[in-house]
């Protein structure tokens, strides 16, 4: 999320260009700055609440702006529907970390979920907690993070994940709290 900070045509074409640029194809939830243009980012990633299966790994996306009842319920099915699925990984993706006790942890809490994936706080870092570990990244813009503009990669086997932090080259970043 926050993939167009002001959702303005400039930042569209940069996350144009970047995802152009990817070797594979490109998935996102929605954040809190992307609201403004809900239009632009389904053009670019279709709905915001979706699964999306690879090598039997399953990836929920959920849009945490728009967290009722109707969401909760289709998140919970998705879950079940995962398990019933016997995947190997599921991941949840979201903008907003799930807090403890809040009504996605509550959900979440209840199911098999290797990791969430989220951002929002323009940081980076990870909680283990409810069966699950949660990771956030500091995101593509506004960064706040001391430790610069960084991304996650995973490795995943059937045993496990394995989270790799990744500095951005500082020569193309942001300054600090931009």
């Amino acid at each position: 999320g926050d993939l167009a900070h002001g959702c303005t045509p400039a930042e569209f074409k940069a996350l144009d260009d970047a995802t152009a640029r990817l070797a594979m194809p490109a998935i996102a939830v929605p954040g809190n700055h992307d609201m403004a243009d809900l239009g632009a980012f389904r053009k670019r990633f279709g709905t915001e609440n979706a699964v999306y299966t690879l090598h039997n790994c399953d990836f929920i996306c959920v849009n945490s702006e728009a967290i009722q009842p109707a969401v909760l319920g289709w998140l919970d099915r998705a879950l079940v529907a995962s398990e019933a699925n016997r995947r190997t990984h599921v991941f949840v993706v979201i903008h907003h970390p799930p807090g403890a006790g809040d009504a996605v942890d509550k959900v979440l809490a209840k199911h098999r979920v290797t990791a969430v994936l989220a951002g929002h706080l323009h940081t980076t870092g990870q909680s283990n907690r409810g069966g699950y570990v949660t990771y956030w990244v500091s995101g593509s813009a506004k960064v706040r993070d001391k430790n610069g503009l960084r991304y996650n990669v995973f490795t995943v086997t059937a045993e496990g994940i394995k989270c790799e932090p990744v500095l951005v080259d500082a020569a193309t970043q942001p300054a600090h709290g931009s």
